[in-house]
């Protein structure tokens, strides 16, 4: 058998978390004691207390929500004098964006810009822009914060340092990812720097491009579609039922999904009978839709 602390079963939310959690549960019919289930900050989270002098951070180093993240970015924006700028700047939360984009999607923050905020793309403000980041570093290491961002850099990091990896993969020889077409580049890098630990490489993942939707918060569909490409010898099953749609709007969605330019080729079919077709409705605003 395989002891529960080898597994690593990771998602994007807590309630599909604990639901993972709970179906291990009423397999074995009893708890999972010490399997590695919750989302990728969860997880990075217990590693970075474990390891926190490695990464020179102090054990009781404290976790920033969004809300504190943003209060203390628009500390850092004062402090560099932003106002004095001629050109208008980015807010305390898009400046947060911006490098939050940078740092999941492996882009330079002129890259973001360009990319995002092309209104912003001003040598003067991508100057000024580097100056409040650094601020706002240095502030975090100064009061032992570290905002979500950061676990899964620190947790990369750590991935770098050989004996902490092996240690890591010691614990961790089987993964299991969800709503991989979800992941971004550096939640696709800390998957693979665990795996290449395990000489059986252990790794599944689920997921569905035809269900890529979060692009735009920094999703890189290449990463399930490289997969095959990354992983060598992988095995694949198509799971093509659905159970939740009627044939009508299935039909709708198998239309829409071939003129994917990047798709894995699939004919999906329902379980469920006949229903209404499915109607276009156009409305004057976004309160009157919801």
């Amino acid at each position: 058998g395989v002891k529960p602390s080898e597994i690593m079963l990771v998602t994007f939310t807590n309630k599909a978390a604990n639901e993972m959690i709970k179906r291990v549960e009423n397999l074995l019919g009893k708890k999972p004691k010490g399997i590695w289930g919750g989302t990728f900050h969860s997880i990075a989270s217990r590693f970075l207390r474990m390891y926190a002098k490695t990464l020179g951070l102090k054990p009781n180093y404290t976790i920033m929500d969004e809300t504190d993240a943003k209060g203390l970015m628009k500390i850092a924006l004062e402090k560099a004098e932003v106002k004095d700028l001629e050109e208008k700047f980015p807010t305390p939360t898009l400046t947060k964006s911006i490098l939050s984009f940078s740092i999941n999607c492996n882009k330079t923050i002129r890259e973001v810009i360009q990319w995002k905020h092309n209104s912003f793309d001003s040598d003067a403000i991508v100057a000024k822009l580097h100056e409040v980041i650094n601020i706002y570093k240095q502030k975090k290491a100064d009061n032992s914060l570290v905002d979500f961002d950061d676990l899964l850099v620190f947790w990369n990091r750590l991935l770098d340092e050989r004996f902490v990896a092996k240690l890591i993969a010691r614990k961790i020889k089987y993964v299991l990812v969800d709503e991989y077409q979800d992941t971004n580049y550096l939640q696709d890098e800390i998957i693979q720097k665990i795996v290449q630990q395990n000489t059986d490489k252990n790794l599944m993942v689920v997921g569905d491009d035809s269900q890529s939707i979060y692009a735009f918060r920094g999703a890189n569909i290449q990463n399930i579609m490289n997969f095959e490409k990354k992983y060598k010898g992988c095995k694949k099953y198509a799971l093509t039922y659905n159970y939740r749609s009627i044939p009508e709007i299935l039909e709708f969605a198998n239309e829409s999904i071939k003129h994917n330019f990047s798709k894995y080729e699939k004919k999906m079919h329902t379980t469920r009978n006949n229903g209404m077709k499915p109607i276009h409705v156009s409305t004057d605003s976004d309160e009157y839709q919801a």
